[in-house]
């Protein structure tokens, strides 16, 4: 069973949870929220947000090229101090 509740969150309350519980019963759910005023430009921000981070974390840490004789264990065993 599947329901959507739209609504604003000056509305959220306890009745609404007993609403969900009355629908539902003893069980377990799944709820999501999603703003409803997020627009195409809001997803563009965050995905261009989310490249300059990329960005400044590759430059703070660039690749390297590592040997063909590597100890991989030992590396591993470095980084788990």
């Amino acid at each position: 069973m599947q329901h959507t509740f739209q609504l604003n969150t000056d509305n959220l309350n306890s009745k609404f949870i007993d609403s969900v519980k009355s629908l539902f019963g003893n069980k377990d759910v799944e709820i999501t929220v999603k703003d409803l005023n997020y627009t195409a430009a809001d997803e563009k921000e965050t995905n261009h947000q989310a490249v300059k981070n990329y960005l400044i974390h590759r430059a703070d840490h660039p690749s390297i090229k590592v040997v063909s004789k590597t100890d991989f264990n030992k590396i591993v065993d470095d980084i788990n101090l």
